[in-house]
Parts: structure tokens; C-alpha cells; sequence
């Protein structure tokens, strides 16, 4: 690979490249809104699977930008080992 997608909206960011907005409450749990689309509705009229997993993935990073300190924001990154949707 030579460089970045340009054309692809950045994880944990908004489509114009924006960090998502979440808010840390006063028991430090970090919290955020997702609005479900038409498009990520599936046929037995739930939100689909992939698309959970799209969010869980834009939640880590949401709240990595949030937590992380600023000199920390550029020199680490934030991973999911693991994941599991039921």
C-alpha cells in the first residue's frame, strides 16, 4: 500500500474527518449516539450485524481522541483485540 484512502471516511470520525463527539460522565463511562440509517437496517428489520460492528469500532477510536492525552493522540494508537456480537 502506498499511502491512505482518501475517498474513506477515518474511523472514529465524521464523514468531513472530524473526531466523533462523545462525553465522558461523572463515573468516567464514556458515551455516545449512533443513529441507525435506512441503509442499516437489514431484512428481519434490525440494525445488521456488520454495521454494529462499524460502530464498536468508531466508539474505540471516539473515545481514544477523547481520552488520550493530546501529545499521546499521534504517537499510539488504540486497538481492539476482540470482539463478539450475540
Amino acid at each position: 500500500m502506498s499511502g491512505i484512502v482518501s475517498d474513506r471516511r477515518r474511523i472514529g470520525c465524521d464523514e468531513h474527518g472530524h473526531p466523533l463527539v462523545g462525553e465522558v460522565d461523572e463515573h468516567r463511562r464514556f458515551h455516545i449516539r449512533f443513529r441507525a440509517r435506512d441503509a442499516d437496517i437489514d431484512e428481519l428489520g434490525h440494525v445488521n450485524n456488520a454495521v454494529w460492528v462499524t460502530w464498536i469500532q468508531d466508539v474505540s477510536v471516539a473515545h481514544w481522541l477523547t481520552a488520550a492525552r493530546p501529545q499521546d493522540r499521534d504517537r499510539f494508537v488504540a486497538v481492539v483485540l476482540r470482539h463478539e456480537v450475540d
